[in-house]
């Protein structure tokens, strides 16, 4: 009976430590740390991390470590955030863990971590510009209309109808890499135009009715594939020809930077041959599932679909993601 009570203050004390944290701070700030914890989160749902609700329960801290939060930080800067914006998130980061780990829940040698990152310090001559080393990628690429649909258009063989129904994927349906390597032959029903797939994000089952070119797409590949059950998405040989094998997240990323080439989404790099000495370029691709997935969102936040509707078709349980795109003033207008 003791020990039940000791867990039930150990609970409560827990319960107790963001909400006696929040009690003296104003809604303006309160609104800021939850967009910032909802863009930390974001981030770990594209690297297939699983997280829970970090503003408001301290139990979410316990999986989280300080890799994670110092990756988070260069994840910000690839995809374009100020110096200003960098830092203020890690602040908000920096809080929360330093509240979870009042709370019991995350231990203090990983904390200690996570406190000691650094901030990154802004150049007083270049003010807001960063010195970095080495390429830094635009966030995001602003796809437009006629790349998108020369994504879209692969050629008549095995390999080109594959490639179709993926890019139909991510830019009909803003579907993640990791989510679409998941995908098996029987998740699509061509009869109905819909298809269902795993959300781990959510930890749900979701169903999207196909656009029209994604129906065509999926009845050209599958009719290809003359399988009823398996992989949806396998590799390919240099010939286009199938090879059976399911692509996997890291192989689905790759293959979208290479098509990316063919609409000029690519950084040059020269080298120079070990052999004979020459000097080379070779092109590497730059185009996203995150690129896509943008183009998905903003596509359907230009429309005028409401909130909720975001929230649903795009697996977020924050309303401060959604909100980015419907208040930014960089949403691409197509």
């Amino acid at each position: 009976m003791a020990e039940h009570n000791k867990m039930d203050d150990r609970t409560e004390a827990e319960d107790s430590i963001f909400p006696q944290y929040k009690q003296n701070k104003s809604p303006h700030t309160l609104r800021r740390h939850e967009a910032d914890l909802a863009k930390f989160t974001e981030y770990l749902t594209e690297n297939e991390i699983p997280a829970g609700d970090l503003f408001n329960q301290p139990r979410a801290w316990q999986t989280i470590n300080w890799h994670q939060v110092a990756e988070f930080q260069k994840w910000m800067l690839q995809h374009g955030y100020s110096v200003r914006t960098v830092n203020a998130r890690l602040s908000a980061v920096k809080i929360y863990a330093r509240l979870a780990t009042r709370a019991g829940v995350l231990d203090k040698n990983t904390n200690d971590h996570i406190q000691a990152i650094e901030i990154y310090q802004r150049s007083a001559e270049e003010g807001r510009k960063l010195k970095r080393k080495g390429y830094k990628k635009p966030s995001p690429i602003e796809l437009t209309i006629e790349q998108v649909h020369a994504l879209k258009e692969q050629p008549d063989t095995p390999q080109g109808h594959r490639d179709r129904l993926l890019m139909c994927l991510l830019l009909d349906h803003g579907l993640r890499s990791s989510e679409i390597a998941a995908l098996q032959v029987e998740n699509f029903d061509l009869i109905n135009a819909a298809f269902s797939y795993d959300r781990p994000a959510t930890n749900s089952e979701v169903t999207q009715e196909m656009t029209p070119d994604t129906l065509k797409a999926a009845k050209a590949y599958i009719k290809e594939l003359e399988a009823n059950q398996g992989p949806l998405l396998v590799g390919s040989k240099k010939s286009g020809q199938l090879t059976w094998k399911g692509l996997s997240t890291r192989a689905i990323t790759k293959r979208i930077a290479l098509l990316g080439i063919e609409v000029g989404y690519f950084r040059e790099v020269e080298y120079t041959t070990p052999k004979k000495g020459k000097r080379k370029t070779r092109k590497f691709g730059t185009l996203s599932a995150y690129d896509c997935r943008n183009y998905a969102v903003t596509r359907d936040a230009n429309s005028g679909r409401p909130l909720e509707w975001l929230m649903e078709k795009y697996g977020w349980t924050s309303q401060a993601t959604p909100l980015n795109y419907l208040e930014s003033n960089h949403i691409v207008r197509h």
